[in-house]
């Protein structure tokens, strides 16, 4: 058994998402008192798990409920951005690496899997501009060589546009 099966046929997970279920009012809005730190953890493990499974729109599902939780933990984001990422469905990523970004001003993260974003949409332009936010960010150089040929992809789209 996985260990995303035997996340999902725990007592502890049902219990979870009953919580998350009675945390809406009548409104529909999110009353986080009953929520619990253990339960961000759960589902975190449970998205992250699903992602590893190749199971997106699935890790997406479990990030999107994440974030509402708890909007400022960056990995929340991260991986509701990936997990769209995954699923090709760059514009709405682009919209969660930038809430990453707004999180982290300081990370080189968001920036790269932007500029890979903005490349598979065709907007090179832009696409250059979040490798250069990436490089000012990037003080390890840990994405240099991974950007380097996205770098010259995106060059090569611009000068054959206005050759």
């Amino acid at each position: 058994m996985t260990f995303a099966r035997e996340v999902l046929d725990s007592e502890q997970f049902r219990k979870i998402v009953e919580r998350l279920k009675d945390s809406f009012d009548d409104e529909g809005a999110l009353n986080l008192d009953e929520w619990r730190q253990e339960d961000t953890r759960t589902l975190y493990e449970l998205g992250f798990t699903l992602y590893k499974m190749k199971e997106y729109n699935k890790a997406e599902t479990i990030f999107r409920k994440l974030v509402i939780v708890m909007p400022l933990e960056k990995s929340h984001w991260q991986g509701l951005a990936s997990s769209l990422q995954m699923q090709n469905r760059f514009e709405d990523a682009l919209v969660h690496w930038s809430m990453y970004a707004f999180i982290d001003p300081n990370s080189p993260i968001p920036h790269f899997h932007a500029a890979e974003c903005l490349f598979k949409i065709g907007d090179y332009k832009d696409c250059l501009k979040a490798l250069s936010a990436l490089r000012e960010r990037d003080l390890n150089k840990e994405y240099e060589e991974k950007a380097a040929p996205l770098k010259l992809a995106a060059n090569a789209h611009l000068e054959k546009a206005y050759a």
